[in-house]
């Protein structure tokens, strides 16, 4: 009888995984945000108001807010707002800053001085957003949110963090009239030239924004000049915040195993 023989094949496969601690393009990182994922839906994404998460306590005035920022889209602006209603629903009527430019070049640690409104709110959120506007046609603005009267398109990019804080103020936020940024979005390609020091990046007095030809009404027809947040030393102590630009590198770890697949 003819013998026949039954031949193992093996396989050798190698499966790289590639695990990152950073998870979001941005996160806050003063206030403590909820979480560091990445949230693409607005206005909090997932991460569920007063969900048990860290709270930070905030007075009345001037305060430092920090961000990091881990991937880099040159020309996307930011914005800072709170939500006094006791959801995430209330962030378009306490605008804080917006049209915040991006400090092109590198990934960065911004600082950026914001006033606290006297208002006493006991369950209040904070929302940092950096719209792409690196993803849109240059040249043309995109709007955020969708209900901003605009005719541009809104943005269909855009990033959130969030965090739960507590304001000590006197007033009632219901009654309080609050004077909004005289610039707000639409948003364009909008960046300046930000300083380095021991407790991250400032953006210095006088600071001029570079934005794109006068497509953008809103763009066309601001001064190009921002507020300074060139402050020495936080107005209060920011826990577990960074203090040096990071390389993405750093936050990205590759692991490999190898499968033997018998056939």
């Amino acid at each position: 009888k003819k013998k026949t023989s039954t031949v193992m094949k093996s396989s050798v496969v190698f499966v790289f995984l590639f695990v990152s601690n950073a998870f979001a393009h941005i996160y806050l990182d003063y206030p403590v945000p909820r979480s560091q994922n990445a949230q693409k839906s607005g206005p909090c994404g997932s991460d569920t108001f007063w969900g048990g998460q860290a709270t930070t306590v905030l007075q009345p005035g001037p305060q430092t807010i920090q961000w990091t920022e881990y991937i880099e889209h040159d020309g996307a602006p930011f914005r800072l707002a709170l939500s006094a209603t006791g959801d995430d629903n209330g962030f378009e009527s306490f605008i804080l800053a917006d049209h915040i430019p991006h400090g092109d070049g590198s990934l960065k640690t911004y600082n950026y001085v914001v006033n606290i409104p006297d208002i006493n709110c006991p369950k209040c959120s904070f929302q940092l957003i950096n719209a792409m506007t690196d993803k849109i046609a240059t040249g043309s603005c995109c709007k955020y949110p969708d209900s901003m009267n605009s005719t541009d398109p809104t943005c269909f990019s855009v990033y959130h963090s969030c965090a739960n804080i507590i304001i000590n103020g006197t007033q009632d936020p219901t009654t309080f009239k609050y004077t909004p940024p005289t610039w707000q979005g639409p948003y364009g390609r909008e960046a300046a030239t930000w300083v380095q020091n021991s407790t991250g990046w400032w953006l210095p007095s006088g600071s001029v924004i570079t934005k794109n030809p006068t497509v953008c009404a809103s763009l066309a027809s601001s001064t190009g000049t921002v507020a300074s947040s060139s402050q020495t030393s936080p107005t209060s102590s920011m826990p577990g915040s960074s203090s040096s630009p990071v390389s993405a590198a750093e936050h990205l770890t590759l692991f490999g195993f190898l499968v033997v697949l018998a056939a």
